[in-house]
Parts: C-alpha cells; sequence; structure tokens
C-alpha cells in the first residue's frame, strides 16, 4: 500500500470522526483546525491501528497533529515492519 490509498483510508476515518466537517477535510489541516479533540484523536488512532495494523505509541500522540503527519508515520512503520 502506497502513501495515496494510506492517505485516501486516513482521510475516510477522519472524515467519519464525530463533529468533523466533511467538506473541511484535508491532508494539511491540522486536527485542532478540524475540530478533532483529544478524545477524537485517540479514536482515530484505534482505527488507525486496527486498519493498518501498525501501533501508534502513545509518545508519538502528540507529534502526529494532521493527517499528512499520520500519513507519514504510517508509511513508515509499515516499511520498518516490511507490511
Amino acid at each position: 500500500m502506497d502513501a495515496e490509498q494510506i492517505r485516501a483510508v486516513i482521510t475516510g476515518l477522519v472524515r467519519g470522526l464525530d463533529g468533523v466537517d466533511a467538506g473541511q477535510v484535508s491532508a494539511t489541516a491540522s486536527f485542532d483546525e478540524l475540530g478533532i479533540d483529544s478524545m477524537s484523536t485517540m479514536e482515530l488512532h484505534r482505527k488507525v491501528e486496527a486498519e493498518f495494523g501498525v501501533e501508534v505509541p502513545d509518545e508519538q500522540l502528540p507529534m502526529i497533529g494532521s493527517i499528512e503527519d499520520l500519513v507519514n508515520f504510517v508509511a513508515s512503520a509499515k516499511q520498518e515492519v516490511g507490511i
């Protein structure tokens, strides 16, 4: 799965979160700009872990603030484990 496919899946997951205006979702918009609070961020990370089979360590959470950040994290994690 390449970065574009990962981005498409994550964008869909973000659009499905409660309170997110699907029309405002873009790869560069921060989660704050999209109105994604800490609880929704945790929900998103759980969904990403289930979808891609990669763990998002708690210490990484503050550094992942946008869809693009999350795409880069997942792509890197999948490359490291050879998925």
